[in-house]
């Protein structure tokens, strides 16, 4: 949220911005309203005490998670990052992520 608001607030004041970084934070806006959106979702679901879908199905968490760092890292350039990832697969249901084939 907090992210997401600084991108608003730095959108308002898009007149003296560079066309490329402008375009740039407004996709991010959008990544990041997807993002609330899907955990609101969430959160609906586990507040109506909804079983979570069966159809479980082989996921790539190293993918996943390599997916996460390179989103932390558009959001936070100015932090380093170090990860070690080796391919490792989940058995789980996938919700708005690329990452899902075990191949």
């Amino acid at each position: 949220m907090t992210s997401l608001r600084t991108n608003i607030e730095i959108l308002q004041q898009a007149e003296h911005m560079d066309l490329h970084e402008r375009r740039r934070l407004l996709s991010d806006v959008v990544e990041q309203i997807e993002e609330l959106t899907l955990l609101m979702n969430d959160l609906i679901d586990l507040a109506r005490g909804e079983e979570p879908p069966a159809d479980a199905e082989e996921i790539r968490l190293d993918q996943l998670v390599a997916e996460v760092i390179e989103r932390a890292r558009r959001h936070a350039p100015e932090s380093a990052f170090e990860v070690e990832l080796r391919p490792t697969i989940i058995a789980g249901v996938p919700r708005g992520w690329s990452a899902r084939s075990a191949t």
